[in-house]
């Protein structure tokens, strides 16, 4: 029997991001950095630590899923690392096979993760086309 997966409590705001309501603990890919942000941090086993009020835009290239709001928050967090630079920029690969490991934990299916993670590792751009043969 598969495990039950229990989403973390969460509000969506006016401008359209999301912001924590308890904190939620994710593993993700990115290895040996103990780092930290604006309500999250990372731990060298891969365990992502979301605080409450850590606030993120969810599913960039879909309509918000519930399936996504996990794995987008994971996601989120690494690309603010990235960003911010506490997480080296050669992590890059990592923090995009989050996305991928967590919609597979969260049991978005095969053809969703496919899409979302092309979309994230190869930018909007090839996500628009490819949303635009079936006329999306």
């Amino acid at each position: 029997m598969a495990k039950e997966l229990i989403s973390p409590r969460f509000s969506p705001q006016t401008d359209g991001t999301y912001v924590l309501r308890e904190n939620y603990f994710g593993q993700t890919a990115i290895l040996d950095l103990k780092v930290s942000g604006e309500n999250w941090s990372l731990q060298p086993d891969g365990t992502m630590v979301l605080m409450v009020g850590f606030v993120w835009n969810g599913p960039d290239v879909v309509l918000d899923h519930p399936l996504l709001m996990v794995p987008s928050a994971l996601h989120d967090a690494g690309c603010y690392g990235l960003a911010s630079g506490v997480i080296p920029k050669s992590h890059a690969k990592q923090v995009h096979y989050t996305y991928r490991d967590a919609m597979k934990t969260w049991r978005v299916p095969k053809w969703r993760r496919v899409i979302q993670f092309r979309a994230v590792r190869h930018g909007h751009g090839l996500y628009s086309r490819i949303m635009g043969w079936f006329g999306k």
